[in-house]
């Protein structure tokens, strides 16, 4: 995620400090910092791995009553969700069980969630063959026994809309 604050009206736009900070439990923390490019504008790349509070900090002095010196803003951010799919083998000799393993990562809740696990038909629509509950860390899973090759989804049923990308099973004889 790109975090860009841009100091507008400033005296000298170049060179001027800015701070990345992250609202912690015990106020404001630093976490990166830079300098003002000629336009105003500082850029900040960072990767939150959970819901949090930024803010971009500067000291600049103004012209603009719009933008008065030490001008503080904040963003909550989430990180998006996602729901992975994974099989323990591609090929399978016929009548043998695979696992197949659906990983939800997001910043709320992660247990108890219902994921579907569903098979494409030959006509192309999807079917959901099985149901099953995510544990605290977010892993629901299956043991199943294709009957011939076909292609895994997984999709929660919790109204978050996520789904996994396509695993393929092939069966061999």
């Amino acid at each position: 995620m790109t975090f860009t604050g841009t100091v507008a009206n400033a005296l000298t736009p170049a060179g001027i400090p800015m701070q990345l900070q992250q609202q912690t439990s015990t106020g404001w923390t630093t976490i990166a910092t830079t300098t003002t490019d000629t336009t105003g504008t500082g850029t900040f790349t960072q990767t939150p791995h959970t819901t949090a509070t930024y803010r971009i900090t500067t000291s600049a002095t103004t012209d603009s009553p719009a933008l008065p010196a030490n001008a503080t803003y904040t963003v909550t951010v989430s990180p998006r969700a996602t729901l992975g799919l994974t099989a323990s083998a591609s090929a399978v000799r016929s009548g043998t069980s695979v696992v197949v393993k659906a990983v939800l990562a997001r910043t709320s809740t992660l247990a108890g969630v219902q994921v579907w696990l569903q098979q494409q038909g030959v006509d192309g629509l999807w079917i959901t063959t099985s149901t099953g509950t995510t544990d605290t860390n977010g892993v629901a899973k299956w043991v199943i026994t294709p009957r011939g090759s076909a292609a895994y989804r997984a999709v929660t049923a919790d109204g978050s809309a996520l789904t996994s990308s396509v695993v393929a099973v092939t069966v061999t004889t």
